[in-house]
C-alpha cells in the first residue's frame, strides 16, 4: 500500500506546484459609482426611539443592495443627518431639518432622500422638495 500513497502524495505536489505557478488572471472587478441617499431621522432626543431603528432598516436594505449588483450597477452610501432635538416638533428643528434637505438638494450625487420622521417636519421641506 506505500506505493499507492507515494503515487497520491506525488500527485498532490505535482497539483499543488502547478496550481501555484498557474498566474492568476482574475482581476478586481472594478470598483461602482456611488449614488447618495440622504437620511433625514431622529438618532437623539425623544424621536431616537422611532428613528434609531428606522435608520437600522435603511442600514440593512442599503447593505443588502450593495452586496448584490448594486441599484442598477451603482453602490449606494447614506449621508445621515439627524432631525432630533432636545424637545419635539419645534420651529428651530424645522429650519434644521429643511437645512438639512437644501445641502442634499445642491449636491448632484444625492439622488434620494429618506424621511422626514414628522409631519411637522414634512410641512417644512415639502415646498423645498416641490421645487427640486
Amino acid at each position: 500500500m506505500r506505493p499507492c500513497f507515494a503515487a497520491i502524495a506525488g500527485l498532490l505536489a505535482i497539483l499543488a506546484v502547478s496550481a501555484s505557478s498557474t498566474p492568476q488572471t482574475a482581476a478586481a472587478p472594478p470598483a461602482r459609482p456611488t449614488l447618495k441617499v440622504g437620511v433625514s431621522l431622529a438618532q437623539t432626543g425623544p424621536d431616537a426611539r422611532w428613528g434609531v431603528p428606522m435608520l437600522r432598516g435603511v442600514e440593512l436594505a442599503v447593505d443588502e443592495v450593495n452586496r448584490g449588483r448594486g441599484a442598477g450597477g451603482y453602490t449606494l452610501e447614506t449621508v445621515l443627518l439627524d432631525s432630533g432635538a432636545s424637545k419635539g416638533d419645534t420651529l428651530s428643528r424645522q429650519h434644521m431639518v429643511a437645512t438639512h434637505y437644501e445641502r442634499w438638494i445642491a449636491d448632484p450625487a444625492v439622488i434620494a432622500v429618506i424621511g422626514p420622521q414628522t409631519s411637522a417636519e414634512g410641512r417644512a421641506v415639502a415646498p423645498l422638495l416641490s421645487r427640486a
